[in-house]
């Protein structure tokens, strides 16, 4: 081909647009797969974030349903059972038999202290705290003096803290404890309300929710939308606040018809186990808010008995007179009504409490957590599942809140995917999604594969293209070669054939000259013709060998006329020299083998005969074990170095014999290295000769 730098340009540039292709595609495959691993990963991690949320929110709940199935009267020190019967079978009245509460003994775990307040007077009293009386029993029962003193300083630092004025314009300048009670009630019409609080997300948004997640799963999008993790969080928090809101209802004690108090004087004798309880500092005064406070309970509680008063009233109208009891007028029972627990913050301290609507009054009943311990029994119970993890408080649901706080942040609050449902906390995993090790993937494993595919192709093709136009070029040089070949000898039969034709040699001699040349040149012409006619035959695989079994010495024989007479013609000795076992012999093509050894002798002749000196050519024979070796030696200027590698490649003449433009078309070494191959033994060239150029043709020997 004349311009091979544009087809190597246009095979390059082909190639550089499949490989640019095949990158782009392999790192878009990549960024999918460590997009994928990395969603894996975000998804493992929502999902231990989910357990972790549910784990903690079960620790909890049986915490706070421990607490919200207390009865309202285990928040006296010493509590008036009900129902009380003697050994004859007689109820014992009011007043006569007291019993311990189960929280004065010792303080339940993560428990600081519980306390009740009454929202008219103020006045904080705890059941771990007993005073007068009730202290003395219950030191001589077996509480001790250390436990119920530091029960006491602990009540004191509550009053203290509850006694501070508040900031917020809900408490409209009281103090933490009306502002404690205030939020407490907030919160519980915030619920009745709205049907929903901090801890229940908003049922809207969760109904939007499911169905994004039916439809992404629908659509099999789920590992590729980030949203679906959090989505199915928010979905999972409905459903475990659901099931707190049940269970801590389901906690919380029935109504019950309490007999409201009688006036004192109709009263039974109180016993000589009471004592005073520990009353607010004297110092303090009384504010507008817990005047306030004192009116907004009994209108409540009004509110709440109304329907009951009612009733009882129509009841007396109808049997027109009044139940007596000793002479004094029985007040109306009016029922108990005891909200569940509501955690709140106030400060750095955690508190839950419930109100108490019962007798008339309104009471607040709380438990002052140890919230730091409450938060490591919590991430206990996750740590082999978030090892890094914390809580974070959640400071919006907190007495010292905006007054708006349940109605601007309900929405943020309710529906924050990491916060509890028990407890106002929020989850800090503590780590970040991590992508795992890919390793070799499927994808990487076939992407590696199609890259060695496109590569091997690449090469196939370069080397491909490299034979076709080695091809090409040696198409070339062939047709020239043989061209130039065929052309001397048909010029000079032509030249010489008119010459004899035309009577122009008159001389005999000269005629003989002619007719000798005519001769050589058909002989050279034949030779030509087999050799490529030979060659086409082994190109096109349809070469037949006809073997024969011989000696080697036999084959020599049958050779050496031949050799001897393309030898002489050329002014030279053919020096022959065997060595061999009689019983050895060999299997082969001996017109195959003979047009191989014919051709090295020419070969010799052509450019392996000296200008001065000695012209011989050596026909070494040796036979031995399994070999048969022909050696066709000379005694010229050898091989250069350079031209070893391509000695035996098709139409190949050294830059020497062509510059001196010998004879030839290069087919000749090519052409007996192949037959030699074909009878199964090799043409190899011996470089150890110290002088001319040795070749050495191995046959297969059968002994």
């Amino acid at each position: 081909m004349n311009r091979p730098w544009l087809i190597w340009s246009v095979l390059g540039a082909c190639a550089l647009l499949i490989v640019g292709a095949m990158a782009w595609s392999t790192n878009k495959a990549i960024q999918l797969e460590q997009q994928q691993a990395l969603a894996e990963s975000e998804a493992e991690l929502e999902e231990r974030i989910r357990m972790s949320l549910s784990r903690m929110d079960a620790a909890a709940t049986g915490f706070l349903i421990l607490e919200n199935q207390r009865p309202l009267h285990h928040y006296e020190a010493f509590f008036e059972p009900e129902d009380v019967l003697t050994n004859q079978f007689q109820v014992v009245g009011k007043g006569f038999v007291f019993q311990p509460s189960p929280l004065l003994p010792e303080l339940p775990e993560f428990v600081r202290l519980h306390f009740e307040i009454d929202s008219i007077t103020g006045e904080a009293t705890s059941p771990q705290v007993p005073v007068g009386n009730e202290r003395d029993y219950a030191e001589q029962n077996g509480v001790q003096r250390d436990y119920l003193d530091d029960n006491k300083r602990e009540l004191g630092t509550l009053q203290g803290l509850l006694a501070q004025p508040s900031k917020s314009s809900l408490a409209d300048g009281g103090t933490k404890l009306d502002l404690l009670c205030r939020v407490c009630a907030r919160v519980d019409e915030a619920l009745v309300s709205r049907n929903w609080a901090w801890n229940i997300p908003n049922p809207f948004t969760v109904r939007q929710k499911e169905q994004d997640v039916a439809q992404a799963r629908a659509n099999n999008e789920v590992s590729r939308s980030q949203q679906h993790p959090k989505d199915l969080a928010l979905i999972e928090k409905k459903k475990r606040a659901e099931l707190y809101q049940d269970t801590s209802q389901r906690a919380v004690p029935k109504p019950q018809a309490l007999q409201n108090l009688l006036p004192q004087s109709a009263q039974a004798p109180a016993s000589s186990l009471r004592g005073a309880r520990i009353e607010p500092d004297a110092g303090q005064p009384e504010t507008k808010a817990l005047a306030d406070q004192e009116q907004e309970g009994r209108r409540k509680v009004a509110r709440r008995t109304e329907p009951i008063a009612v009733e009882q009233r129509e009841s007396g109208a109808v049997q027109g007179e009044s139940d007596q009891v000793g002479g004094v007028s029985k007040l109306v029972e009016l029922p108990s009504e005891i909200t569940p627990f509501h955690p709140i913050w106030l400060g750095e301290d955690l508190f839950i409490v419930r109100e108490v609507a019962v007798a008339g009054s309104l009471r607040y009943q709380g438990v002052w957590l140890k919230a730091e311990g409450l938060a490591d029994h919590l991430l206990g119970v996750i740590e082999h599942l978030l090892p890094e993890a914390g809580l974070e408080p959640l400071l919006e649901i907190s007495a010292s809140s905006p007054s708006g706080v349940f109605d601007a942040k309900l929405d943020e609050l309710s529906n924050d995917p990491l916060s509890l449902v028990t407890l106002p906390w929020r989850l800090q995993a503590g780590e970040d999604p991590v992508m795992a090790g890919i390793g070799w993937s499927a994808l990487r494993i076939s992407l590696m594969a199609g890259w060695v595919t496109l590569l091997l192709a690449l090469l196939a093709s370069a080397a491909l293209m490299r034979g076709v136009m080695k091809l090409s070029e040696r198409r070339a040089t062939f047709v020239s070669s043989v061209t130039h070949e065929l052309r001397t000898p048909l010029t000079t039969f032509h030249l010489y054939s008119d010459m004899l034709a035309e009577g122009m040699v008159k001389e005999e001699r000269r005629q003989k000259e002619y007719l000798t040349t005519m001769r050589r040149e058909a002989e050279r012409l034949s030779h030509l013709v087999e050799n490529v006619l030979s060659y086409s035959r082994l190109e096109r695989g349809s070469a037949r060998a006809e073997h024969q079994k011989i000696t080697l010495q036999g084959l020599i024989d049958r050779m050496r006329p031949r050799l001897s007479e393309r030898v002489r013609k050329d002014g030279a000795e053919l020096e022959v020299v065997s060595t061999q076992t009689e019983e050895a012999r060999i299997d082969t093509d001996l017109t195959a083998v003979e047009q191989i050894v014919f051709n090295l002798v020419d070969n010799a002749c052509k450019y392996g005969l000296p200008e001065q000196g000695a012209r011989v050519v050596c026909l070494r024979a040796s036979n031995g074990g399994r070999v048969a070796r022909i050696e066709i030696c000379d005694g010229g200027r050898g091989i250069a170095r350079s031209d070893v590698k391509k000695l035996f490649r098709p139409f190949h003449k050294s830059a020497r014999d062509a510059a001196h433009s010998k004879p030839g078309v290069g087919l000749g070494l090519a052409l007996c290295k192949r037959l030699a191959r074909e009878l199964g033994g090799d043409l190899t060239l011996d470089e150890r000769e110290a002088e001319g150029a040795c070749f050495v043709l191995e046959l297969p020997s059968v002994g």
